[in-house]
């Protein structure tokens, strides 16, 4: 009897944190109305964020919400560059949370969001449709240009991964074919989580990792091992470095972290 009191204490204790996360954040009114509407199981919910230009729209119960909170609540991305970045790319843009967040905050910026899942693709495009900074691109990112396969297609949404053997069904970008495709000499801000495929992007960088001023990355070893050292190895010539929440930014000017 303890235990099960316990168990329904935690619950609501965690619960409670959630309401009163938003309530914080959107006010009362408007955070009590995306929380109820954020339990409808399958629905689609909108919500109007502060200080962002257009609505976003996002799944209930899935890890929209997860990315969302690390994108606007958690601070993932709260740093700053020497000089604002006229050339964002975003691989993984997962539902364009991010790439919102961006083109916001560097309105004048073009940001290239590239996600390979369709039903991310497809939130992606609603999200970002009123930014005309703002290109979408539905494909992974890879090392080569390939036929990729899907590997387990039953996670959450936000956790796609991809291998090569020569007969998937997604064709993936570069980076040299993105920069040559948008006419781009230098990317301003690399942009990467895209669940291990980092390894075999960073370890066939050499060629135009010196178009690039700054890489803000989250690295997954424990999906793909070797992925911290293919990224190192790939951006030593880069002197600033900061740590933000699990991602990494490396710069070739200064950065800082957000007040």
């Amino acid at each position: 009897m303890i235990r099960k009191l316990s168990d329904i204490y935690r619950v609501w204790k965690k619960r409670l944190a959630y309401y009163i996360r938003y309530i914080k954040w959107l006010g009362l009114v408007r955070g009590i109305g995306f929380i109820v509407s954020s339990r409808r199981g399958g629905k689609l919910v909108n919500l109007s964020i502060p200080g962002i230009a257009a609505p976003v729209h996002l799944r209930c119960r899935s890890a929209d919400l997860t990315v969302l909170e690390d994108t606007f609540l958690r601070g993932h991305y709260e740093f700053s560059l020497s000089a604002n970045p006229n050339v964002i790319v975003d691989a993984g843009a997962h539902i364009g949370l991010v790439s919102v967040l961006f083109a916001n905050l560097y309105p004048q910026c073009r940001i290239i969001s590239i996600e390979p899942e369709a039903g991310n693709f497809r939130l992606l495009r609603k999200n970002t449709r009123g930014y005309e900074n703002i290109t979408a691109i539905n494909a992974p990112l890879w090392s080569e240009s390939a036929a990729l396969n899907l590997n387990d297609p039953n996670v959450e949404n936000w956790a796609y991964r991809f291998s090569s053997n020569g007969h998937g069904k997604a064709n993936s970008v570069t980076v040299p074919q993105i920069m040559n495709d948008f006419n781009l000499s230098h990317i301003d801000l690399l942009k990467m989580d895209i669940e291990g495929a980092e390894k075999e992007v960073m370890e066939n960088s050499r060629d135009w990792i010196d178009c690039v001023g700054a890489v803000v990355i989250e690295l997954h070893d424990r999906f793909r091992e070797g992925c911290g050292r293919a990224f190192r190895d790939a951006v030593g010539r880069f002197p600033y470095e900061i740590a933000i929440g699990p991602n990494t930014v490396v710069s070739t000017l200064e950065i800082k972290l957000n007040d």
